[in-house]
């Protein structure tokens, strides 16, 4: 038997076919999903929970170690701590840095962006210290 070459008509159909198929099952997907988080949510509240109390990165953690991290500043030597654009060595500490995030109730530091779920001294410092812009 001998199979005839599909023509430009039957292909473009038969791919219009396929889209509206592909994009029906899609829709249906979705909107399961987003039934079942919505049934999920009206029927049960979750207890909130308070958050868990974070902790200091430790200097020896590889993360702290690569940036040369440490919990005081004045002991970082003044050939790593350098003078940065305006900002001399001796000023950079964590609290003035752009990726320092005050942390209501915590005294003495506050959260680092490069260190996720981790608390830093205030008078701490890094390799990636930059000036926090002033707003």
């Amino acid at each position: 038997m001998k199979k005839t070459p599909m023509n430009r008509r039957d292909l473009i159909k038969k791919s219009l076919a396929g889209t509206a198929f592909l994009a029906s099952a899609g829709f249906v997907a979705c909107s399961k999903k987003e039934e079942a988080v919505t049934a999920n949510t009206e029927t049960e509240t979750a207890p909130v929970e308070e958050p868990a109390a974070q902790e200091y990165i430790a200097e020896d953690n590889q993360m702290a170690q690569s940036l040369g991290y440490k919990e005081n500043a004045s002991s970082v030597d003044s050939s790593v701590r350098v003078d940065k654009g305006d900002t001399k060595g001796s000023e950079q500490y964590c609290t003035n840095c752009q990726f320092y995030v005050e942390k209501e109730g915590v005294e003495g530091g506050g959260g680092c962006q490069l260190f996720p779920g981790k608390l830093v001294k205030a008078k701490g410092w890094c390799k990636s210290w930059a000036l926090k812009a002033q707003s």
